[in-house]
C-alpha cells in the first residue's frame, strides 16, 4: 500500500447551509478545495470517510466543516475534530472556530479574531462579529470545546 502524503487541512466549526456557502467560495478564492460532504448541521459523515475525500480533494488547503448542530455535550462535529487532529495522514493548519449562541460551554482561548469589518483584532469576537470586552478572552461555541 503507497504512503500517501499529508494534506494540508483548515477545519470550520460550522457546517450549516450558509456556512457551508460561503467556506466553498473562500475556498475558490484560495486555490484550496472544499470538501462540501463534510456540510450539515450537525456533521453526518464519519471520519475514515472524510479522510478519504480529504486525500482524494485536489488542491490544498483542504476546507472542512464539522457541527455539533448547538449540542453542549461533545457532538459528532468534536469527536471529527479529535479523529483529524490525531490523524497521521493530515496536516492540521488551523481551526476556524465559529462563535454561537450556546449556553454553559467552556470555550477556548483566543488570541486573535477577524472582526465583523473583517480586521484582525486581539481577542474573540461574538457570533456577529463584535469584540468582546477586555475581560472575556474565549470564544464560546458548540464545536469548539475539543
Amino acid at each position: 500500500m503507497q504512503q500517501k502524503t499529508k494534506k494540508q487541512v483548515i477545519l470550520i466549526t460550522d457546517g450549516d447551509h450558509v456556512a457551508q456557502h460561503v467556506v466553498e467560495e473562500a475556498a475558490r478564492r484560495v486555490g484550496g478545495r472544499c470538501i462540501s460532504a463534510s456540510g450539515g448541521n450537525p456533521s453526518e459523515i464519519d471520519a475514515p470517510a472524510l479522510i478519504e475525500l480529504i486525500h482524494d480533494a485536489e488542491g490544498e488547503p483542504v476546507l472542512v466543516m464539522v457541527d455539533d448542530a448547538g449540542t453542549r455535550r461533545k457532538g459528532p462535529g468534536e469527536k471529527l475534530i479529535e479523529q483529524l487532529a490525531t490523524e497521521d495522514s493530515i496536516e492540521l493548519l488551523g481551526v476556524l472556530a465559529v462563535a454561537s449562541h450556546t449556553a454553559k460551554v467552556e470555550g477556548v482561548p483566543v488570541m486573535a479574531s477577524v472582526d465583523r469589518n473583517g480586521e484582525l483584532i486581539s481577542g474573540p469576537v461574538d457570533k456577529d462579529g463584535v469584540p468582546e470586552q477586555m475581560d472575556h478572552q474565549k470564544v464560546e461555541g458548540d464545536t469548539v470545546d475539543v
